[in-house]
């Protein structure tokens, strides 16, 4: 088959090359796939370091307890805080999103062969309290970082049938954290959102960082009840959630620890 190719120029610098053997889909698609200048944040508004790595200015808005946690766990945040991924690992269409994790990984239900009466979770703990009768329980006296591996088989199953668990006042360095998903399962390095500096795994949510990067989440339009669709298009999700659901093997389970709360807001609302 004879084929064609005729280029283009323009009066600026760029140019069109347009092949004749090649479908006008398949041009146009390379054509934005290969664009520089494409918008790979969640806000067209919002104004991210993506050319990766610890973040100077992130670092000086950096609360004192998060510092405090982070800094006696040995981890360097001398050059910034948080870590961008770099620009290259972001995936910026769909396929490339669905690319990620889309294989079958090895993992161990750890609920499976726990005890059910969880007597060696609950019978060490002072407090047992649950919440509401169907999901949210409060453990009190147990340090996440010191339990046992039967005791975090049994707050798997804990946490299946509950829904969500909370400790309070933990001694939890970062990298403990990380273990302890490491021991649940498979941890998620996501390639977009900042991370703890030094530790891809542990991401980092944090308001005030990136409302000084431009964009406009906070928690007076960050609920049901005033969410602005047109205003705000890029959050929807912060509304009602599952997490990673739209993966090959979805989460099993999210650990949030808490470094600095806010004097108000910050609530946070789960169902089952």
């Amino acid at each position: 088959m004879a084929t064609k190719t005729q280029t283009y120029q323009h009066n600026t610098d760029a140019s069109l090359t347009v092949h004749d053997d090649v479908s006008i889909d398949k041009q146009i698609e390379k054509l934005i796939r290969s664009h520089k200048e494409l918008s790979i944040t969640r806000s067209n508004e919002a104004n991210i370091n993506f050319e990766g790595g610890p973040d100077s200015e992130g670092l000086k808005l950096l609360p004192a307890s998060s510092r405090k946690r982070i800094e006696a766990d040995g981890l360097d945040i001398s050059k910034g805080y948080p870590e961008i991924p770099p620009r290259t690992q972001i995936p910026i269409f769909v396929d490339e999103a669905h690319a990620i994790r889309a294989e079958d990984a090895p993992y161990i239900e750890r609920a499976k062969n726990a005890d059910p009466e969880k007597k060696a979770l609950l019978g060490a703990a002072k407090e047992v309290i649950h919440l509401t009768k169907n999901v949210g329980t409060e453990i009190v006296g147990l340090q996440l970082a010191d339990l046992t591996d039967q005791q975090k088989d049994e707050l798997a199953l804990l946490v299946a049938e509950r829904v969500v668990v909370f400790f309070r006042d933990q001694k939890l360095p970062p990298t403990k954290q990380h273990e302890l998903g490491s021991y649940l399962g498979n941890i998620e390095y996501h390639a977009q959102v900042p991370h703890v500096t030094g530790l891809p795994g542990a991401t980092v949510i944090w308001n005030d960082y990136i409302n000084k990067k431009d964009s406009k989440l906070n928690f007076a339009n960050a609920n049901l009840a005033n969410w602005d669709t047109l205003r705000y298009p890029g959050y929807g999700n912060q509304g009602w959630h599952t997490d990673l659901v739209h993966e090959h093997q979805p989460a099993g389970y999210t650990h949030l620890h808490l470094d600095a709360i806010p004097s108000i807001g910050g609530d946070t609302i789960w169902s089952s």
